[in-house]
């Protein structure tokens, strides 16, 4: 009675460790599909606004070249117009650089710690 006590034990502990090793194993599988899930998601939008950025660029170039030649025609001096749109950019550039200081990097810093918690929330609700 003994053998069969103990045969039984073990033929118990083999069960569940088989049924923990299946357990962890599936455990990681989903932690793995979990990590691809929220890396894709990084990489997509990471990529929307490398594209964004590269339009706005594009759009801004095209934008002043064409004020630039505007205004040379109306003062009748392209180099006059190109001056003055250069300035211009030169006065814009600090003030957007003082702004992003205390206005853009505060906005953009909340809405980046929003969106990782609405993330996780996310996560939570869906193994």
């Amino acid at each position: 009675m003994d053998k069969q006590y103990s045969s039984g034990i073990k033929e118990e502990a083999n069960h569940l460790l088989k049924a923990g090793r299946d357990y962890l194993e599936t455990l990681v599988e989903l932690n793995v599909v979990r990590f691809v899930r929220q890396s894709s998601r990084w990489v997509a939008r990471w990529m929307m606004k490398g594209i964004v950025v590269v339009l706005v660029l594009f759009l801004i170039l095209f934008l002043g070249l064409a004020l630039a030649f505007w205004i040379g025609d109306k003062l009748e001096n392209r180099y006059l117009g190109f001056g003055l749109v250069g300035l211009g950019f030169g006065i814009l550039i600090p003030v957007v650089i003082l702004l992003g200081k205390w206005i853009l990097f505060p906005l953009f810093r909340d809405r980046f710690i929003q969106q990782v918690f609405d993330d996780e929330q996310t996560d939570q609700t869906v193994p």
